[in-house]
């Protein structure tokens, strides 16, 4: 093999290492850029507004699942209807943001985090149940505070 060829074999498995470490950190790229869109939508959202979840999230979805605290990963797949390495357990903390949407039995976005660090809260106190639909006419009023963008919702 010639000295080109050695740096082109060279240059390809570079390429493809950094992919791989790339994938193992963001994870899915439809997960982390559906992440990106909800929270873009979301932190951009003035107080007072009034918003629909299905206006808000700008990918495609067809059930949103709010897992409670500590809740098994079973439990969670069992709920959705499916299984996926994609379904995270909040087996963390009970101050998280938890929120799965779906779509068509795979996961469309997976937040989970600090509302601090997200920069958005959601309160689906309003909401009766942790299995939500684009047709359940879900709405909220925006509030903010200390950089973080409150969604509660009223129904």
């Amino acid at each position: 093999m010639n000295r080109k060829a050695k740096i082109v074999c060279a240059v390809v498995v570079v390429i493809a290492l950094a992919a791989v470490a790339t994938l193992g950190i963001i994870g899915n790229p439809r997960i982390f850029m559906n992440n990106r869109s909800l929270k873009a939508a979301v932190t951009a959202l003035k107080p007072g507004q009034t918003v629909a979840l299905a206006e808000l999230t700008p990918f495609e979805w067809d059930a949103l699942y709010l897992p409670t605290p500590y809740e098994p990963r079973e439990s969670i797949e069992s709920a959705l209807g499916f299984s996926s390495d994609d379904i995270q357990a909040n087996d963390i903390s009970e101050g998280m943001e938890h929120l799965i949407f779906a779509d068509d039995g795979k996961v469309a976005a997976c937040v989970l985090g600090h509302a601090d660090a997200l920069g958005y809260r959601f309160d689906f106190g309003a909401v009766q149940s942790r299995l939500i639909h684009p047709g359940d006419d879900v709405h909220f009023t925006v509030t903010g505070e200390n950089g973080v963008v409150t969604l509660t919702a009223v129904r």
